[in-house]
């Protein structure tokens, strides 16, 4: 599975990266802190999972996500937030993101989304 991180703190990119790599499965990871080279990163590289931070760039992670479900529909979205309140995790879900976590939380539940990913592939990209 080949990832792009995107967050405008470089530190957050890179321990999130460094989680990745940790795991199973997990081939290349890119890392990303400004908009619009991820965008550029995401048309060459066509990740099959793109973890990105909610409040980067106020709302053009929303749109980047809505965006990319809209042209690369099997594309799994893992949004990342300081601000994991009941609405802004039903907001960014209905933007098509498939899971959300509490950026304060990455480290403890990155590796079980990881794996519900990998057993349920099929069943969030219907083909």
């Amino acid at each position: 599975m080949n990832v792009l991180v995107i967050d405008s703190d470089l530190e957050i990119v890179a321990r999130i990266k460094e989680l990745l790599l940790e795991q199973e499965d997990i081939g290349e990871v890119h890392g990303m802190t400004c908009f619009d080279e991820a965008v550029q990163c995401f048309r060459i590289f066509n990740p099959e999972t793109m973890v990105i931070d909610t409040s980067l760039c106020s709302e053009h992670s929303v749109k980047f996500i809505e965006h990319i479900k809209k042209t690369n529909p099997s594309t799994i979205i893992i949004a990342v937030s300081i601000y994991a309140d009941v609405l802004s995790i039903k907001r960014i879900k209905e933007y098509g993101a498939n899971f959300f976590l509490d950026k304060y939380l990455f480290s403890d539940n990155i590796t079980a989304t990881l794996d519900q990913i990998k057993k349920n592939i099929k069943s969030l990209n219907p083909v």
